[in-house]
């Protein structure tokens, strides 16, 4: 009998972006990934407020999830007087 150890799924990348902007979320520890967002790819692309979670598998087929939330920050008015 073996037991494999789960893998450690992290997502990194900016947590928060000026409205406008975006940023990408790249996952590891595994070999295979899917994006609540659908995507089966290591990274993704957010460019609007939400929080992703991802699904991560290692080469023995174990399983480990990961979530991060992206802030959207609005831009500020600028006015001039006078």
């Amino acid at each position: 009998l073996t037991i494999n150890a789960l893998p450690v799924a992290i997502i990194s990348g900016d947590e928060t972006v000026c409205q406008g902007e975006s940023t990408t979320f790249t996952a590891s520890g595994g070999t295979n990934y899917l994006w609540s967002t659908g995507p089966n790819t290591p990274s993704i692309t957010l460019s609007t407020a939400s929080t992703v979670f991802v699904t991560v598998t290692d080469a023995n087929g174990c399983i480990a999830t990961a979530e991060r939330t992206l802030t959207v920050n609005a831009l500020p008015v600028a006015t001039i007087e006078g």
